[in-house]
């Protein structure tokens, strides 16, 4: 095994309960800036350059599915991934959801946008939960507490309008805020969600394979979209809500019965035997040793990284000129308007009145989704990742302007029978475009830009930042598009996928081809 490789991969910090932001922010020291394929709003892969296979020309990451010796890894990735795909449910779960509740008038538009938007709330709050609780209960443990309270939520969310009549009189609470509570409280766990498992997956991986596995996590959390735009336009909300238990409470199940804790987290607790233990269940050999020692010799290692405190990070030029970059970028990334439209994707085929039905139209985007997903990691190595962001902005700008265009002409009745098909295509073209770069970039510039001793703290406010501005647009989304028509909207998400490929070209830089140190070096000292 390549011990300089482990020891860039998994170096972490020691694992003292009194350092919890110090051991949190080792983890993202492994984070490698390109091979993030990543839909939005927040997902982080991480891995290592060694582990890429660049060389097939469909960029898609391959797995050797014959190492036997790998099955109890693979099954133990498979089974953390449960919990990435109940996450997609929770998110995706307002998409089918929402028109039938608005057609039965059980919802009016204000609360529409409240219940898809609570979970953007919440969700803003997970990150930084994470961060405070990762090393205090563990990465399995930590699972175990998200899966108990997702499930919690689709139970609230399930039964809010049998609770409500049974509340004390003098109560002001009805179902759809209980509802709220329910979405609020998925957010939570969806935040966490997406810092902890990522986490826990490049734990447990060896180096070889660390990157294709981490690679799932995109792949179960579209099929978590896919489940319910397959399911909630055909069933009722009840069999939807049952069928998204399933995922966190299969996640739940495994995890307390079969899967073990993160080795690196028990070895940083001094947990050793049930260390080595662990990694012989993962590895299925007995000799785990030589693998032990290069995990001490990385938390060895990283007893050296001096972290900075929130007020040096909020203070100092250098860190700030980070944070500008990426969160500015994280801005565009939702002012493109990419989780709107996953949110609200079958109100929105409803609009344009398609010879395709929304639900089949929610699908096929989730189809698409998916399959562009597995591009991104081979061009982002290939073109770069600053050429792709331009690609992916300009390709973004066009489609959204054309949808806000055929939107346009339905407003003022023109007769556009011949053309149903636009907007169907339109967003198709637009998931394509948005899943090579913008959806993809933003993750892995982050993972650039921040220098160890400001990942962990930079990566949790970027986290946040991101399900803020998901909050926002979600919830302003339903208004104004009845206000001012769903034209308005898409002409402004065109306008700012414009006004980010300009960003992009004058203002962010270009690191392709650059080591980490020389990033480090250009962006605090403006010099290459």
């Amino acid at each position: 095994m390549n011990t300089n490789s482990l020891k860039n991969d998994d170096q972490m910090e020691p694992y003292m309960i009194n350092n919890v932001q110090k051991k949190f922010e080792a983890y993202y020291i492994q984070a490698s800036p390109k091979e993030c394929s990543v839909p939005v709003p927040l997902v982080m892969q991480y891995g290592s350059e060694e582990s890429v296979d660049t060389s097939a020309p469909s960029g898609i990451v391959e797995i050797d599915i014959h190492a036997t010796k790998r099955r109890n890894l693979f099954f133990s990735t498979v089974c953390a991934n449960f919990s990435t795909m109940a996450a997609g449910n929770a998110m995706a779960w307002s998409s089918p959801s929402i028109p039938n509740m608005m057609d039965q008038g059980l919802i009016d538009e204000y609360e529409a946008a409240w219940l898809t938007s609570m979970l953007a709330v919440g969700a803003s709050i997970g990150p930084f939960l994470a961060y405070r609780l990762v090393e205090s209960f563990g990465r399995k443990k930590l699972l175990i507490l998200d899966m108990v309270l997702l499930i919690f939520s689709w139970v609230l969310l399930g039964l809010a309008p049998s609770i409500a009549p049974h509340l004390p009189v003098n109560t002001a609470v009805d179902g759809i805020q209980i509802m709220y509570v329910a979405r609020f409280f998925s957010g939570i766990s969806v935040g966490c969600i997406f810092m902890v498992t990522p986490m826990y997956i490049a734990e447990i991986a060896d180096t070889r394979v660390r990157s294709a596995l981490g690679s799932l996590f995109t792949l179960f959390l579209i099929f978590g979209y896919l489940v319910e735009y397959s399911i909630g336009p055909y069933f009722s909300s009840t069999v939807l809500v049952l069928v998204s238990f399933i995922s966190p409470i299969t996640c739940l199940t495994i995890f307390c019965t079969v899967l073990p804790e993160s080795p690196l987290y028990l070895m940083g607790r001094g947990e050793r035997e049930a260390a080595t233990s662990a990694l012989q269940w993962l590895r299925r050999r007995e000799d785990v040793s030589d693998e032990i020692k290069e995990i001490e010799v990385s938390l060895e290692e990283s007893r050296t990284t001096d972290l900075v405190s929130w007020s040096q990070l909020l203070t100092t030029r250098g860190h700030l000129k980070c944070l500008y970059y990426v969160i500015t970028l994280i801005l565009f990334q939702q002012l493109s308007g990419v989780t709107v439209i996953l949110f609200y994707s079958e109100p929105i085929l409803k609009m344009t009145s398609s010879d395709l039905s929304p639900a089949v139209g929610t699908i096929l985007l989730a189809v698409v989704y998916m399959l562009a997903s597995f591009w991104a990691p081979g061009l982002t190595a290939k073109f770069g990742i600053k050429r792709l962001l331009v690609l992916s902005s300009i390709g973004c700008c066009f489609f959204l302007g054309a949808l806000a265009f055929y939107f346009y002409l339905d407003q003022v009745k023109v007769n556009l029978d011949s053309f149903k098909w636009v907007p169907v295509a339109c967003n198709v073209l637009y998931f394509s475009f948005h899943s090579i770069g913008l959806s993809s970039g933003p993750w892995a510039l982050m993972g650039e830009f921040y220098s160890p001793s400001i990942k962990a703290k930079s990566s949790a406010l970027t986290a946040s930042f991101c399900w803020m501005f998901v909050f926002i647009l979600s919830k302003l989304f339903p208004p104004i598009s009845i206000s001012l028509g769903p034209a308005i909207c898409f002409a402004v998400f065109s306008a700012f996928c414009f006004v980010c490929t300009l960003y992009i070209v004058i203002l962010l830089p270009d690191t392709s081809g650059m080591s980490l140190f020389q990033i480090q070096k250009l962006l605090y000292e403006g010099k290459k």
